[in-house]
């Protein structure tokens, strides 16, 4: 369950070199019908590959050029559809909670709130898991070169792997980092944010259904703390 937000882009030489000859093997395997792999190839070179798309420099932007694109395609008669990245969204959000004192301001920079936060939101899918140490605590952080690194909690600091980045959770060094694009709001922030502060309906992605409840219900665990 990790985010896409932020990748390096796709080029029409990884196109052309990955993924057109994988579909056309499976179409020489039948795995696909004939129609079907018309109808695919014909969706790469007109959306995949438009001009105002490849040129973009992030994966995320590709996507809403995308997602704009398609849709205009399958709904001509239909107002436009406007995606936007949840991680840019919040982020933004995040900066203005950290003006106040609100419990999205805690669970970022509180020392005494983080045990329940590993407690509560420990294991949960797309948030992170101690054991495994799979996902991230609280924030991604994305380097110089956009590569992205997870974060964990030590003592009142968030630490990448290797000491490749070290943060205080503190109000002025959060705030300094989401300015300047360093961190990423993980799985963990997007939904309380969104779904458990402001009460957004948040509808599809995968197993959303499964996790979003115990998101929800860890969250309303930490409020009374």
């Amino acid at each position: 369950m990790s985010p896409v937000f932020e990748f390096p882009s796709y080029t029409i030489d990884s196109i052309k070199k990955h993924t057109f000859p994988r579909l056309t093997s499976f179409f020489h395997q039948h795995f696909i019908t004939e129609a079907s792999y018309l109808a695919i190839m014909q969706f790469l070179e007109k959306i995949i590959l438009h001009d105002d798309i490849v040129i973009e420099k992030n994966y995320s932007k590709q996507l809403t050029r995308i997602n704009h694109l398609w849709w205009s395609e399958l709904f001509p008669d239909l107002p436009d559809f406007i995606p936007l990245d949840a991680e840019s969204i919040v982020s933004e959000i995040l900066i203005a909670h950290l003006h106040e004192n609100t419990i999205l301001t805690q669970m970022m920079t509180h020392a005494n709130i983080q045990p329940y936060i590993e407690q509560y939101f420990n294991g949960i899918s797309c948030c992170f898991d101690l054991v495994d140490h799979t996902g991230t605590y609280l924030f991604w952080y994305l380097d110089e070169n956009n590569n992205r690194h997870a974060l964990w909690r030590e003592g009142d600091e968030l630490v990448s792997t290797y000491n490749v980045f070290r943060i205080k959770m503190q109000h002025e060094e959060i705030l300094y980092h989401l300015n300047q694009h360093h961190l990423i709001p993980s799985g963990l922030l997007i939904y309380t944010t969104l779904s458990c502060y402001y009460g957004v309906t948040c509808l599809g992605g995968f197993a959303q259904g499964n996790y979003l409840s115990k998101i929800q219900e860890a969250y309303s665990m930490l409020t009374v703390v």
